[in-house]
């Protein structure tokens, strides 16, 4: 079996790390070709939680680039079966990202899976739609992950991988699919991730939405690192009015009350207080961010139910007028 992680960033340099430490045959696609061949040349910096922070594992790794070699390249070997597990945000996945990868998919002949790792909702669907038939499958996970450079990361927090137990739409036989899935879930394992199998991950995926749809936008918009966002009161009002308001409409659309999701929060906020979020990497790079796919698609869920959203559709144009400077 083998494992390729679509994805440079933290979270995909993470997974390829482990599982290639772990001696599992994997690799990583990039979006440059420059990051790609720097991988080759001195493999992925891996600096775990239990390392001091002056030394970090070397894991070599096969590594190239997504757009140029994405849909060519093959193994020595073809594997009995490749799951193809995407770790680009959803404002990567575009026309130009979904041909290439269902390029790669068909490269190896009804014997591949994608898992997807994105914030947000409706990029399954998207997925689905432009796989012909390939099975996705969701995923979601609080592990947390810092990039330090183009070819080291950080692993600042355990957490959990749950990968839903159902594929969305897919072709492979339903034997041969069950089969590599619980494989699958052992090598995860065996890397060192704490991996499940899940029967609820759409509550998952909006419990997630609803931690990402607090933090993210509000540390783009203050430029504060997570751990800071909470320590300023008025911040911390805004958090909980951003929360509220974002819980009850998620609650509407499906997602099952849990006590202790405000403690997840500033739990979050607490195991990577030394991290840059997603978002205000974007906005200090001058890249589009996830603001649709997160806080915009809250509101449209607002919008189906008659419920009020004014907090999320500010924030989502605050995030947006910060895009255009």
């Amino acid at each position: 079996m083998r494992i390729e992680i679509i994805g440079g960033g933290a979270i995909g340099m993470l997974i390829a790390a482990r599982l290639a430490r772990s001696g599992e045959e994997t690799a990583v696609w990039t979006r440059s070709s420059e990051q790609s061949e720097e991988l080759r040349r001195t493999g992925i910096r891996l600096q775990d939680l239990e390392t001091d922070s002056n030394l970090a594992n070397i894991v070599q790794i096969e590594s190239r680039a997504f757009e140029q070699d994405g849909g060519c390249w093959l193994p020595e070997a073809m594997p009995d079966f490749c799951w193809l597990i995407v770790a680009v945000k959803q404002s990567h996945l575009d026309a130009s990202f979904m041909k290439k990868l269902r390029e790669r998919a068909v490269l190896f002949k009804d014997r591949a899976a994608i898992v997807a790792i994105q914030n947000g909702v409706g990029h399954l669907e998207k997925l689905a739609d432009a796989l012909e038939g390939v099975p996705v499958f969701a995923a979601v996970t609080t592990e947390g992950a810092k990039r330090l450079g183009v070819c080291s990361v950080q692993h600042t927090g355990r957490g959990r991988i749950w990968i839903s137990k159902d594929a969305v739409k897919g072709k492979v036989p339903a034997e041969l699919l069950d089969f590599a899935q619980k494989k699958f879930i052992e090598i995860i394992q065996k890397a060192g991730f704490d991996a499940l199998l899940s029967n609820d991950i759409n509550d998952r995926i909006l419990h997630k939405l609803l931690i990402n749809a607090v933090i993210n936008p509000l540390t783009a918009i203050f430029h504060v690192l997570n751990g800071e966002l909470p320590r300023q009161p008025e911040r911390l009002l805004l958090m909980k009015s951003l929360y509220a308001e974002s819980e009850a409409i998620l609650r509407s659309a499906g997602m099952l009350q849990a006590h202790d999701s405000w403690e997840q929060i500033l739990q979050v906020c607490r195991q990577t207080s030394d991290n840059e979020s997603s978002m205000l990497s974007d906005i200090r790079a001058g890249r589009l961010t996830e603001i649709d796919s997160i806080n915009g698609a809250i509101a449209d869920m607002a919008y189906s139910f008659g419920m009020d959203a004014r907090m999320n559709q500010a924030i989502v144009t605050i995030v947006h007028a910060m895009e255009r400077k």
